[in-house]
């Protein structure tokens, strides 16, 4: 059997060790809010203390050539990704993790719909990844009778969804955007401050309540390091070794590693029904991620 070349083993490290960045984000913002913050204040702490650190890392890194980045367009960016933001985190104060991962995960999806709409022909691998999704949706999001008796916020669906289709937007956009660039982790950090502004403007017109708890600081700071900055850096770091594709598909694992985290660390647990209804979305994100390879 084939040794697996040494640089493949690191790039698998550092993409798995990104996903498990971003799949902890939704354990935090609930530790953060137990520990009495509301959400708008937790998501503009994350940048508050994300963007310096980002910023610190970009310039030890030392770009050398390629082409000028559209700082303006991406600050821009970055407002659009400050209402991502604000919508999960609303979200994620109304509703359980772990739902709100597997609605998150619906944004492939939109994607290939957003497709088909402006006129790209979509291949049957594509429209069974849609239908997986769309099913396990249906199978996940719960029946009006348990949202009428209070089991589920029906609002937090409804951001949830909201999230997920603005996210898709700003995927979009920034795809275009950076078609080209080799500084990403350059714009990443352009894309943070300007999330950060748009936070911090929105925090002068409503005040910004710093946190009274050790708990509640460490909630913050392990949101900007673990969950914002060093899956940024990893999982560009992996895909130079793995390629895009390849780091892409691997990184498929992170709402596996939520459900998960959010069953050992919250207590959280799906129903049989809607288990398999996750199942089926992280199926269609699956084939979904594979159409692009």
């Amino acid at each position: 059997m084939p040794l697996v070349p040494p640089s493949l083993r690191t790039g698998s490290f550092l993409v798995l060790l990104s996903a498990a960045g971003y799949a902890l984000l939704p354990i935090l913002v609930k530790w953060a809010y137990a520990a009495g913050l509301e959400p708008l204040d937790v998501v503009t702490w994350r940048f508050i203390f994300a963007a310096p650190l980002v910023w610190v890392l970009v310039l030890l890194r030392r770009r050398t050539g390629g082409s000028e980045l559209p700082r303006v367009r991406l600050l821009a960016m970055g407002g659009l990704f400050a209402l991502v933001s604000a919508t999960a985190f609303m979200a994620l104060a109304r509703i359980p993790s772990s739902l709100y991962t597997v609605l998150l995960y619906t944004y492939p999806a939109i994607v290939t719909l957003m497709a088909r709409v402006g006129g790209e022909q979509i291949a049957r691998r594509g429209w069974l990844a849609l239908g997986l999704t769309l099913l396990g949706i249906v199978l996940t999001v719960p029946r009006l009778g348990e949202v009428a008796r209070g089991g589920v916020d029906p609002l937090g669906v409804g951001l949830a969804l909201v999230n997920a289709t603005l996210y898709t937007l700003f995927i979009i956009g920034s795809n275009r955007l950076l078609r080209g660039q080799t500084a990403l982790a350059e714009a990443s950090a352009w894309t943070i401050s300007g999330a950060l502004l748009g936070h911090t403007l929105a925090a002068l017109a409503r005040g910004l309540p710093a946190p009274t708890t050790a708990a509640g600081w460490a909630s913050i700071v392990g949101l900007a390091a673990f969950c914002t900055v060093l899956p940024i850096f990893t999982f560009l770091a992996g895909m130079q070794r793995l390629g895009a594709a390849r780091a892409s598909l691997l990184s498929t694992v992170e709402p596996l590693l939520t459900l998960l985290l959010a069953r050992l660390l919250l207590g959280e647990m799906l129903t049989g029904q809607q288990a398999m209804g996750a199942a089926l979305v992280l199926a269609g994100v699956l084939l979904a991620q594979r159409r692009r390879e």
